[in-house]
């Protein structure tokens, strides 16, 4: 992996980790602070937070391969209690547990 896109991670997922360390909303949320994605996550680049998600998910495949799955069935029955979660406002596709690689 380039050095470029661990900097710009580390940039990210330290905002984020300051939004939330702090109590303030991430939920529909601009991020002024994005991420530069892999040439194959591009169709999902925004403002939003699923980028995060998918740069969480990176460094996982790469560090630590066996874990990604466990985290993703968390979320996903995290979001399965909570059904009127909207999750388009946040930047998820329609088939976001496909993207993440949870089918």
């Amino acid at each position: 992996m380039k050095r470029r896109y661990l900097k710009s991670w580390t940039h990210h997922l330290s905002t984020v980790r300051n939004i939330v360390a702090h109590h303030d909303r991430f939920y529909n949320r601009m991020m002024d602070i994005r991420p530069l994605l892999l040439n194959k996550d591009r169709k999902y680049e925004s403002s939003k937070q699923f980028p995060t998600l998918l740069v969480i998910m990176r460094i996982y495949e790469r560090s630590w391969p066996n874990e990604w799955k466990s985290i993703g069935e968390d979320l996903s029955n995290c979001l399965k209690e909570y059904p009127n979660v909207d999750l388009m406002p946040m930047g998820f596709p329609d088939n976001w547990m496909s993207v993440l690689g949870l089918e």
